[in-house]
């Protein structure tokens, strides 16, 4: 089953911290990459941290293509030596998969990305260092809700502002 961004935020309210006290984290860089052939947008950015720099990673999948312009495609696409139009994404229309290089994304939200398909790339697994928390001890994601980190919503956020995504 294909995931979307309004999807995960659903299923992230029943989390401890919510995304709306994520703070809005610096974009230092965005590069836009159109997957013509699979028909998906995918979306790097470098994202300032408050200790370090990270990678994160938006695909979104299902794009409209369309020859002309038009009120709803107006994003444009070179295919070759053709100019070709777009819709932007939606959050509640385009199934979307997600990354980041940081530690909360990898231990909180990567292994149930994973397993629900909303994951690009591999589950880095790990092994663990120290014993075992005691039984009863909170982990960081005890019953495996699929979410994304602080730097994916700054993403998103930054990207709906400017129009790139839509809802």
């Amino acid at each position: 089953m294909p995931l979307f961004v309004s999807d995960i935020k659903s299923e992230m309210k029943q989390f401890p911290r919510t995304v709306k006290q994520y703070p809005r984290l610096k974009i230092k860089s965005l590069e836009e990459v159109f997957m013509v052939g699979v028909k998906s947008l995918l979306y790097k950015s470098v994202i300032e941290g408050e200790t370090d720099d990270y990678l994160t990673t938006v695909r979104f999948f299902n794009i409209e293509i369309n020859e002309t312009k038009t009120k709803q495609f107006t994003e444009i696409v070179k295919v070759g030596d053709k100019i070709k139009y777009f819709k932007s994404p939606g959050v509640r229309s385009n199934p979307v998969m997600l990354k980041c290089s940081c530690p909360d994304f990898r231990f909180r939200w990567e292994k149930p990305l994973f397993d629900n398909k909303g994951l690009i790339g591999n589950w880095r697994k790990y092994k663990r260092k120290t014993p075992p928390p005691p039984i009863g001890w909170p982990y960081a994601n005890p019953d495996d809700l699929v979410g994304f980190c602080k730097h994916i919503w700054s993403l998103l956020n930054a990207l709906r502002d400017s129009g790139q995504v839509s809802g």
